[in-house]
């Protein structure tokens, strides 16, 4: 089973700080993106096992990006990073194939928890 991770934000802080919860624990992060559009060739390439991505980027925003990677492959598992999680960014962010969303600020067992309902157990 692949346990790869792509982390997907324009704030390089809060990319390694993503990267340091994950590892910590195991997992293995193979990518790194600044924004929607990198985020998608990142994918289209790498095809890693979930996606965290927030959505307030430069070029493409995390809605469109998620859109895109889901038009790539329709079993994407998308985890939506951002300080918008309100009842209509969520459908909004829900509708473009986002299967979960981890509000910031967030806990380390915030973002751990919502990692692993998607059966991904640390890398060995």
């Amino acid at each position: 089973m692949n346990h790869t991770i792509m982390v997907v934000d324009d704030d390089p802080i809060i990319r390694r700080i993503l990267r340091r919860i994950l590892e910590s624990d195991g997992y293995r992060v193979i990518a790194e993106a600044g924004d929607g559009a990198e985020a998608v060739e990142k994918y289209r390439e790498l095809r890693p096992a979930i996606t965290i991505l927030d959505n307030m980027m430069p070029e493409m925003n995390g809605i469109e990006a998620s859109r895109k990677i889901v038009a790539l492959d329709r079993d994407a598992k998308l985890i939506m990073c951002s300080s918008l999680c309100r009842n209509m960014f969520e459908s909004s962010a829900r509708m473009a194939g986002v299967r979960e969303l981890i509000p910031k600020p967030f806990t380390v067992q915030q973002v751990l928890d919502v990692v692993g309902r998607f059966s991904c157990t640390p890398a060995e």
